[in-house]
C-alpha cells in the first residue's frame, strides 16, 4: 500500500484517530492516494504504531463522507471519482454562479468586489510566476475567486455546498490540473471573467463562464487514459450537459 505522506513530518510518535482520519483525508483529496486503491487497517496501524482502534474510527468517519468504501470479501479501497456526480455539481455550480454574477452587474458600484477579485488574481499570476505551481496550491487560490463571488450575494453556504463535495468534485479539478498543467489557461479565464463583469457584459460572462466551468470537463473526459481511466466511474460522455444557442441542454 502507498504510504500516507502527511504524518510523516509529525513529531507524535503516535498519532490518535483524528490525525489519522485528517492524514487519510488528504492524501485521498491530492490524490496521493489514488481512486480504488486498496488500504489496509493492519498496514496503516503498523505504520504509525498504533493499534487497530484509531485506524478503524479514521476508516469509519471517511467511510461516512463517501472517501472510502468496504467491499465485502476484497478489503476497504479508496472511492473511484463518480463522473454523474460531477456532472450534476457542474450543472448545479453553473446555474448558482451564473446568477450570483447577473446579480452583482446590476449593482451601481462595481468597486469592491473588482478589488477582491484583482488581488486574488495577482496571488495567481505570483504563483504562476514563481514557477513550480502545486495543483493543490492553485486549486485553493482558484477557489477563493469563486468564493468570493458567493460570498458578495450572500451565498457563501451554497458555495461551501460545492466546494465540500470533496469525494468526487475537488478529485476531479485536481486531476483535471494534474493531467494537463493548464494553469496559465485558468488564470486568463478568471481574468476574462472579472473583464466581464468590469464590462457588465452578461452575455459574454455566460459564454466564459461555461467554458470555464465545462472546458475542464471535456479535457478530462476526452483525454483520460490508462491508469487514470481506471479513477473514474460512471464514464459517460453522453450523459453530461451540453451548451448550445447559449443556453444550456441535457
Amino acid at each position: 500500500m502507498k504510504r500516507v505522506q502527511t504524518l510523516r513530518n509529525s513529531h507524535r510518535a503516535t498519532p490518535n484517530g483524528k490525525e489519522i482520519y485528517l492524514a487519510l483525508r488528504e492524501d485521498i483529496l491530492s490524490l496521493k492516494l489514488y481512486p480504488g486503491q486498496r488500504i489496509s487497517e493492519n498496514e496503516l496501524a503498523e505504520f504509525y504504531h498504533v493499534s487497530r482502534t484509531p485506524v478503524k474510527n479514521a476508516f469509519t468517519r471517511l467511510e461516512g463522507e463517501g472517501f472510502i468504501e468496504v467491499v465485502p470479501q476484497k478489503g476497504t479501497f479508496v472511492t473511484l471519482i463518480d463522473c454523474e456526480h460531477i456532472r450534476e455539481m457542474i450543472y448545479m455550480r453553473y446555474v448558482m454562479e451564473v446568477d450570483a454574477w447577473k446579480t452583482i452587474i446590476k449593482e451601481p458600484g462595481l468597486e469592491g468586489i473588482l478589488a477582491k477579485l484583482t488581488e486574488n488574481l495577482t496571488k495567481q499570476k505570483q504563483l504562476l510566476d514563481a514557477g513550480g505551481v502545486s495543483s493543490t496550491q492553485f486549486y485553493e487560490i482558484d477557489s477563493e475567486f469563486h468564493a468570493t463571488i458567493f460570498e458578495h450575494v450572500g451565498l457563501g453556504k451554497i458555495w461551501s455546498i460545492i466546494h465540500l463535495n470533496q469525494p468526487h468534485y475537488t478529485r476531479f479539478r485536481l486531476l483535471d490540473t494534474q493531467m494537463n498543467e493548464r494553469y496559465d489557461e485558468l488564470y486568463q479565464k478568471h481574468a476574462e471573467l472579472k473583464q466581464a463583469l468590469c464590462d457588465r457584459d452578461e452575455t459574454r460572462f455566460k459564454q466564459d463562464m461555461y467554458e470555464h466551468l465545462y472546458s475542464y470537463l471535456r479535457d478530462v473526459v476526452e483525454g483520460v487514459s490508462g491508469e487514470q481511466r481506471a479513477y473514474l466511474t460512471n464514464l459517460n460522455v453522453n450523459t453530461f450537459v451540453r451548451f448550445t444557442g447559449g443556453e444550456l441542454q441535457k
